[in-house]
Formats: C-alpha cells, sequence, structure tokens
C-alpha cells in the first residue's frame, strides 16, 4: 500500500507545475543602458511626473537650444493663424557672434509657420527672436510669458532668460521639467508636425528668398540605415552651448504609447558630443519598450453592470449601467505584474434628475496615485419605465464600486487539459494494477 501512495504523490507533484506554469512569468528585467548625460528623464506621455527612468531629475542644469520648444509652444498657443506674416525686427538680427541662425534679414516678411520651422528644425535664435517680438511686443515680455507658462505646466524649477537658450547664468531648467514641457507641446497637432519633419524646403517669395532647412535632431532627418536614426522616433530639439554643454530633448512612439526622453548637461568637451546623446536616446528607447512595457490582456478588466433609476420627475425609468469592450493593453511593466494595486474610479456624464444621453454614460477609471492607466467606457440601456414615481424616495445617484483587477492568469489551453485528462485517467489504472499485484502475491504466501 505504501507504493501505492507514493504513486498518487507522484501524480499530484506532477500536476502542480502544470497548473503553476499558466500564470505567465515575466523575465528577468534587463539592465538599463548607462547614461553620461549628467541629468536623465525617461517618462510616459500619459504620466510624465512618473519616470520609467530617471538621473538626477531635478538638478538645475542649462537648457540650451531646447529652450525653443517652450517659444513654440507659447507661439503656437497665442497665433492661431500660422499664415499670419511677421515683419523680422532689428533686434532678430543683432545675435551674438556663434549663435545658431535661420539667416533672416532685417524687413524681411515670413509667415508664423516658416518661423517655427526655422526655429525648431535650424535652431534659428534669430527666428525666435522674431517671433517673440512678433507675440509679446518685446523679447522681455515674451520671456515673462514663457516663465508664466512653466510654472503653470509644474515646471518649478525652471526659469528663462531669452527666448533662444543663449547662456546665462540665471537660465536654467531640469531633466524633469524639460519632459513635462515636451509632453505637453506633444498635444499641439502643428507641433508634432514641424518636429517630426526631416526636411523642408521654403520656397522664395516677395518677402524672402528660398531655404533648405533640415531637422538637426538626427533620430529623424538621418539616412535609414544610419546609426543615429530611429524609426519610431516623432520629433525633437537639440540644444548646445560652450558653457551650458549639450542636451537633447525627444519623443518616440510605439504600440500607442508615447514616450519622452530628456538628456541635459553633457559637457561641451565631451569628444562624443551630440553623437553620444543620439545613441544613448536610441538605447534608451529600445530598452524600454523592450522591457518596461507589456500587454495586459482584456480579461483580467472584469466587466461592471448595475442597474439604476434616473430621469426627472415627471419620467423616471430603470437603466442597466454596463462597461464597454477594452482591447489589450500596452501598459508599464509594474503595473502589468500587480494589476490589483490600480483602484477603480466611475464617473457618470449625467447629473442627478437627468435620463442618461445616447451613447456613452460615463467612464470607469483605474487608478494609482492620482494616476489614470486603464479607462473603460461606461453604457446605459433603458429597461421600462416607473409609473409609480410616488414608490421611489430618491433617485438612485450612488452606483456600486467597480471589482479591483484580476491577476493576468491564462487559461488551460486543449493541450494541457488533455494532458491532466490522461493523468487524472491513470490513477486508477495504475492503482488497479497495484492491486491485482498485491493480491496475487497474497495468494501465493498462502
Amino acid at each position: 500500500m505504501r507504493r501505492i501512495g507514493a504513486i498518487w504523490l507522484a501524480v499530484l507533484l506532477m500536476a502542480v507545475p502544470l497548473f503553476a506554469a499558466q500564470i505567465p512569468a515575466q523575465a528577468a528585467l534587463a539592465p538599463a543602458p548607462t547614461v553620461l548625460a549628467p541629468g536623465c528623464y525617461l517618462a510616459d506621455t500619459a504620466y510624465p511626473n512618473d519616470p520609467l527612468l530617471s538621473k538626477a531629475a531635478d538638478t538645475r542644469l542649462a537648457p540650451s537650444s531646447t529652450t525653443k520648444l517652450m517659444t513654440a509652444l507659447l507661439v503656437l498657443e497665442r497665433c492661431k493663424d500660422l499664415s499670419e506674416p511677421v515683419t523680422i525686427p532689428l533686434e532678430a538680427v543683432q545675435q551674438r557672434t556663434g549663435s545658431s541662425l535661420m539667416g533672416i534679414k532685417r524687413g524681411e516678411v515670413y509667415s508664423v509657420a516658416e518661423l517655427l520651422y526655422g526655429l525648431l528644425l535650424v535652431s534659428g535664435n534669430d527666428a525666435a527672436t522674431a517671433l517673440a517680438v512678433h507675440c509679446a511686443g518685446s523679447e522681455r515680455a515674451f520671456v515673462d510669458e514663457m516663465n508664466t507658462r512653466a510654472f503653470e505646466l509644474g515646471m518649478l524649477n525652471t526659469n528663462f532668460c531669452n527666448p533662444s537658450g543663449v547662456y546665462d547664468k540665471e537660465h536654467l531648467t531640469t531633466a524633469r521639467d524639460m519632459a513635462l514641457l515636451m509632453a505637453q507641446a506633444l498635444q499641439n497637432e502643428n507641433f508634432r508636425e514641424i518636429v517630426g519633419t526631416a526636411q523642408i524646403q521654403l520656397p522664395a517669395t516677395s518677402g524672402h528668398r528660398a531655404y533648405n532647412l533640415k531637422n538637426s535632431n538626427r533620430l529623424i532627418s538621418d539616412p535609414e540605415n544610419s546609426g543615429y536614426y530611429y524609426e519610431f522616433a516623432i520629433g525633437g530639439k537639440t540644444g548646445t552651448t560652450t558653457r551650458g554643454g549639450n542636451t537633447l530633448v525627444t519623443a518616440a512612439e510605439k504600440d500607442g504609447v508615447t514616450l519622452v526622453c530628456v538628456l541635459i548637461g553633457l559637457p561641451y568637451e565631451n569628444t562624443g558630443g551630440q553623437r553620444e546623446l543620439f545613441e544613448e536616446t536610441r538605447q534608451l528607447y529600445e530598452y524600454a519598450y523592450a522591457n518596461l512595457y507589456a500587454s495586459l490582456p482584456p480579461e483580467v478588466i472584469p466587466a461592471f453592470a448595475c442597474e439604476i433609476v434616473a430621469g426627472g420627475v415627471e419620467e423616471l425609468a430603470q437603466y442597466r449601467l454596463y462597461s464597454g469592450a477594452v482591447d489589450a493593453l500596452y501598459l508599464p511593466r509594474s503595473i502589468v505584474e500587480n494589476p490589483q494595486s490600480l483602484l477603480p474610479q466611475t464617473q457618470l456624464f449625467f447629473a442627478a434628475g437627468e435620463a442618461p444621453p445616447s451613447g456613452q454614460v460615463g467612464v470607469l477609471r483605474y487608478v494609482l496615485d492620482g494616476t489614470t492607466y486603464i479607462e473603460v467606457p461606461l453604457f446605459a440601456e433603458k429597461l421600462y419605465t416607473i409609473q409609480n414615481t410616488e414608490s421611489v424616495a430618491t433617485l438612485a445617484q450612488d452606483i456600486p464600486s467597480a471589482k479591483p483587477l484580476r491577476n493576468p492568469i491564462q487559461p488551460l489551453n486543449a493541450a494541457n487539459i488533455l494532458f491532466c485528462i490522461g493523468l487524472v485517467g491513470l490513477i486508477p489504472l495504475m492503482f488497479w494494477s497495484r492491486l491485482r499485484i498485491y493480491r496475487k502475491r497474497n495468494k501465493t504466501s498462502a
């Protein structure tokens, strides 16, 4: 009988790893790439305050020409008509020796869009001044607006002294602050179009000569077979000053996830310079998409449904509130590995005393530390009208809490199910075989 018990134990031990294997284990996290830049910040634009990777994120350093990201954002927010003409003022052509220039001349006339291309593609300090004077009347007034906007965006460690990024000991920012700025700017479609342009020809007009502008961001403008080109890059801005060093602010988009990467303060004397920043940025993007994100299966999100009473006093009705379909989500690995850390929050789009509108009537959010990672649409279906409104004391405004996310356990496939059935079927056969042997031995000994 001891042998029979040992057989049972062996079968059970074989079954345990089979079921345990249904929980998808994440591969061990690979080490992050080495970053030479003094400041680094890599984040998802959906939650830019929560870095995926960072280094000296709040150390104040010179932004150099990445300052022009704020200049561009302000111009785009204030100038709704990008074809609006700009006459080049004297201040725009009075730039410091060694400044990067678009090459415009006093009295020439350009559109706002043309100057934005000169600002963001070839980093024209002259274009920055021309746009600043056009929008605010003076460079000083525009700088004040830049700092106000920075404060609104939560860039609490930033102070701008000019619209171009020319070195000034008081002109400082941080890697985190520049990521917040880039995430905001990417919400503007005109900005995305400009920084995502590899090269553009500006034809000659009655107001100016022709221009051929090539993007200084080599992740965008280099040939596809080069060592710097990155196929998922969607834009960015370079920055270099002798005393401020090299800075690069970029963005990439893959599998529906948009990342921003900031490398700031690499010393000017560094032999790699901007080339080093392009290489490090590409490595960080490749690492993040391969290691820091994973797919969350839709079945992890439980279906939500409840019944509520809604409508005006004259016509109350019973409604069924239910959640809509959600596709597979690509989320930070830390969330996918622990989905139950997200807390459900429900919001309805109609007020008390109103009937639910047609279409989407609300949203179910899954939140962690104030950041929304998943949004599920809510819909309503009218079940019946309530005839006797006196029986309804109050409207059902409070809806039940949604269930937390499930652990992502994969279902058994057909092969595993057959294997389990086979194991279970072997148990009585093995028991019967051992029992026959046991009886035969007893007869022989008798």
